[in-house]
């Protein structure tokens, strides 16, 4: 079992990831086994990022607790259809 020993700051990126995945605020204090998270679902914010050579990648700059288990995440989309970039 994987836990934080250190003291992590509730609001740094694993924290927030990890609050997330377990689709509720983690408590100061609180330890958080971290192999408990493998499996889970989160949605995730995807941005696209340019290096400095130009060079354009995406990342996930935020995970979000998914509360619509099974939901069509195209759904809100106002065609009913994933953006054409997305479309294979």
């Amino acid at each position: 079992m994987l836990e934080t020993s250190l003291l992590p700051s509730l609001a740094s990126k694993c924290m927030r990831w990890a609050s997330a995945l377990l689709g509720r605020p983690i408590q100061a204090g609180e330890q958080v086994d971290f192999e408990s998270l493998i499996g889970k679902r989160a949605v995730a914010t995807v941005v696209r990022k340019r290096k400095e050579d130009g060079t354009e990648y995406n990342a996930i700059e935020e995970l979000l607790p998914d509360t619509g288990a099974g939901a069509d995440p195209f759904a809100s989309c106002q065609s009913g259809q994933a953006p054409a970039h997305f479309r294979r």
